[in-house]
């Protein structure tokens, strides 16, 4: 990625200060958040979508670690030429498990201090208020925000999945540029003077086993139920510099963010024989 001497002057001067400041775990999450900022502010988000090159990737933090256990995954986006590749990876979710996964428009994951009712669940409605609407559904077609009817993966029994879609980069410009059929809904177009820095933009996975017991202040979303909606991973997106390892037997494949300690638990067991045992469900929260 390439920097003017203005943007590079800029990223010097705010990693110099967060080096400067040092400080404690809470001025490290600070730190991270000025980091992340930095970054996206270097991208330059340009009207035509040429700033979005090379890869991202997000590692995902689990959230609601006491329900769901350790989540470990990543997803990246990746264009090269006219071609946008998005490929996710998650591991140890609920078995046989549809997730709902979204790219969003803020610029920080929650956590358990955005537990707004204090039920010391984070549903996905305190969860959005810190994520902001949806700007690229990951659904079957990443092409279009409304299309494939909005058909989502669903997990293995051991709980992991892959996700991978193509798309031409024009295709998904003109359609993040295009009319908004429906502004009432979760989902936001940019204006044609509007940019898009993938660098800072947050990507939430959703979906436990409805047999987990939740509480009925832990909220759904719309006409879904809170189980099909509850956070359980999300990652914010940074420029990618190096490959991914090799894969091999004895580890998870690919990077994954930190685990906490007590996240250090399995997931939930869970049955092949649950409501929406197909390969995908349609429609999401919107």
């Amino acid at each position: 990625m390439k920097y003017n001497n203005y943007q590079y002057i800029l990223l010097t001067s705010i990693l110099s200060f967060i080096t400067a400041c040092g400080g404690d775990g809470g001025s490290s999450k600070t730190n991270d958040r000025l980091v992340d900022d930095a970054q996206a502010e270097a991208e330059m988000a340009a009207a035509d979508g040429s700033n979005i090159q090379g890869r991202y990737i997000a590692k995902f933090v689990t959230l609601n670690s006491h329900v769901v256990g350790t989540i470990p995954g990543s997803a990246q986006f990746r264009r090269e030429d006219n071609s946008l590749y998005a490929y996710l990876r998650l591991f140890a979710g609920s078995p046989s498990i549809a997730h709902f996964q979204n790219v969003h428009s803020g610029n920080r994951c929650p956590d358990m201090s955005d537990d707004a009712n204090g039920d010391g669940y984070l549903d996905y409605q305190e969860a959005l208020k810190v994520v902001g609407p949806i700007i690229i559904p990951l659904d079957w077609d990443i092409g279009s925000q409304l299309s494939a009817n909005n058909s989502w993966p669903k997990a293995f029994p051991n709980g992991s999945y892959e996700y991978l879609k193509v798309t031409n980069f024009n295709r998904f410009w003109d359609d993040l540029k295009g009319t908004d059929r429906n502004p009432n809904d979760n989902i936001i177009k940019l204006a044609p003077d509007e940019g898009l820095a993938i660098t800072g933009k947050v990507v939430l996975i959703q979906g436990i086993d409805p047999v987990t017991n939740l509480p009925e202040t832990a909220a759904g979303y719309g006409r879904w139920k809170n189980y099909q909606t509850f956070p359980i991973a999300c990652g914010v997106f940074k420029p990618m510099t190096e490959q991914t390892g090799t894969d091999y037997e004895e580890t998870i494949p690919g990077p994954v963010g930190p685990v906490v300690e007590g996240q250090d638990q399995p997931a939930p067991e869970g049955s092949d024989e649950i409501p929406g045992t197909g390969t995908v469900i349609t429609s999401g929260p919107s």
